[in-house]
């Protein structure tokens, strides 16, 4: 993971601790603690480059229960794309239309 957040930010990052786990269905989870805030809010910004070229999630570190929101968030808006609507969401609101 140091390695990666290295290339991807094109300069050298401190990380504090990374700890493995086997989350739902059998996947792997890495956490990694990362010394500076800057650094973590640079990452989360580039999540989508990270997803597209290595297929690696970069998500922040959320509960069960915000996990669980923002999945039926994303799956809202999967299902108001498909009836060709404007839509727009982040981790806690979805707009359809320009609607709140």
């Amino acid at each position: 993971m140091l390695r990666l957040a290295e290339r991807v930010m094109e300069e050298k990052v401190k990380i504090r601790g990374v700890e493995e786990r086997i989350g739902e269905r059998r996947k792997e989870i890495l956490l990694v603690i990362m010394e500076k805030e800057e650094d973590k809010e640079e990452l989360l910004e580039r999540s989508g480059e990270i997803r597209r070229k290595w297929e690696i999630i970069v998500d922040k570190d959320l509960t069960r229960e915000e996990k669980r929101l923002r999945w039926r968030i994303v799956e809202k808006a999967r299902m108001e794309r498909r009836r060709r609507r404007k839509v727009v969401n982040d981790n806690r609101r979805i707009w359809i239309e320009e609607k709140e």
